[in-house]
């Protein structure tokens, strides 16, 4: 569930989501890749927060 306690949209929110998470690289993904590591491929985790993130509504 997107939390909007912050009173932003949807928009704003699932933008905010794809700069953490939108890219193999990115700073959100890195962060996962160390909290996880061991507990599933690498190479796994990177591509299911990126599908993850390319099914957020945007707009």
């Amino acid at each position: 569930m997107v939390s909007r306690h912050n009173g932003g949209t949807g928009s704003s929110t699932a933008c905010g989501y794809a700069h953490l998470l939108g890219a193999l690289r990115s700073p959100g993904v890195e962060m996962a890749v160390r909290a996880l590591a061991g507990s599933m491929p690498e190479a796994r985790l990177r591509a299911t927060a990126v599908a993850f993130t390319a099914e957020l509504p945007i707009g």
